[in-house]
This record gives structure tokens, C-alpha cells and sequence, in this order.
């Protein structure tokens, strides 16, 4: 049984259009959501599979690169990565590396601009 709805792990930055902020905001402020400061800054690193091993979804926004390496860290534990759409509700192919390892529509959850951009992630999940 897993004690979170969703987790995110990583920093908010106010780059990539937003996304990260609202997470952290919308996750901080609901009981079922995990959230974790990672990165250069952290003085802990909180352990990826603890993180998403407790939680049902994974929230992996886009980044600095196009694959996070918590998306694969959640699909290792059993956690169902949310993507985001950056425009509209289709996420471009090739940004998940759908060349290896298949349509990533079939294992990850896509939360559209409109859903996200309001912070209605977890109502949507």
C-alpha cells in the first residue's frame, strides 16, 4: 500500500515556464503529496526509492534535460509518472525517448497545460 497520492522530488525554479512552482505550491499544500528539495543545494539527499516508492504517481515535469533520471527511478518502484504537455495536451514524441522504450503514453499519465497550469494536478490524478 503506498502512503502518497503523488511525490515530486526536486527544486522549484521559476524556468521551464512555471511548472516546478506550482508542484511544490500544490503538493505542500495537500496531506497525500510528497514533496522533496533535491539537487546541488540539499544538504540531505532524500532516497528516490523511499520518495516514489510510497507514492502512487510521480510528478516528473520537463527539466534541463528532456528525460529526468527520477522518471526512471519511479518506473524502477512501481510509481506511474505524470508528464506534463508543455503546449496544448500532447506531449512531443521523442521527449520521453519513446525511440527506446516504446510510447511512453502507455506507461505515464499526461496532465494537459489547461489542468496543470491552474494547479489542479493531484484533483486531476
Amino acid at each position: 500500500s503506498r502512503r502518497f497520492l503523488a511525490a515530486f522530488m526536486g527544486l522549484p525554479r521559476s524556468a521551464f515556464g512555471g511548472l516546478r512552482d506550482r508542484l511544490v505550491r500544490e503538493c505542500e499544500g495537500a496531506a497525500d503529496c510528497a514533496t522533496t528539495t533535491t539537487g546541488f543545494a540539499a544538504h540531505h539527499k532524500p532516497d528516490p526509492v523511499t520518495t516514489y516508492g510510497n507514492a502512487t504517481f510521480a510528478l516528473q515535469p520537463w527539466g534541463d534535460t528532456a528525460t529526468r533520471k527520477g522518471f526512471w527511478d519511479a518506473l524502477a518502484v512501481g510509481a506511474v509518472n505524470v508528464v506534463f504537455a508543455p503546449r496544448g495536451d500532447r506531449v512531443p514524441y521523442g521527449m520521453y525517448a519513446d525511440e527506446f522504450v516504446g510510447r511512453h503514453e502507455t506507461f505515464t499519465i499526461t496532465i494537459p497545460e489547461s489542468v496543470w497550469s491552474t494547479g489542479g494536478t493531484l484533483a486531476y490524478l
